[in-house]
């Protein structure tokens, strides 16, 4: 098993506005299903910048939320506009 491996992890250095970086994203459940084995259970801290309701809810909906022990997350679904109070 391998821990500390994110997925965002991008090792970006330089933050000049004319560099532009690719990012691969994955759903959450099909990162939980390739590299968390059944039966193993983990420690998420979470901050998605505004996505952190739509990654729990694909983790609800996968079933991958039964291999989460704990669970700390900062809401920032406020700073997405269509969900700003």
């Amino acid at each position: 098993m391998r821990f500390g491996r994110g997925v965002g992890r991008l090792g970006k250095v330089d933050l000049a506005r004319n560099v532009t970086t690719q990012c691969d994203f994955v759903k959450a459940s099909n990162w939980f299903g390739e590299y968390i084995p059944e039966g193993e259970q983990v420690i998420v801290k979470m901050n998605c910048e505004g996505s952190e309701v739509a990654i729990l809810n694909d983790l609800i909906d996968s079933g991958e939320i039964t291999k989460i022990k704990a669970l700390r997350f900062e809401m920032d679904i406020s700073r997405v506009p269509d969900h700003a109070d």
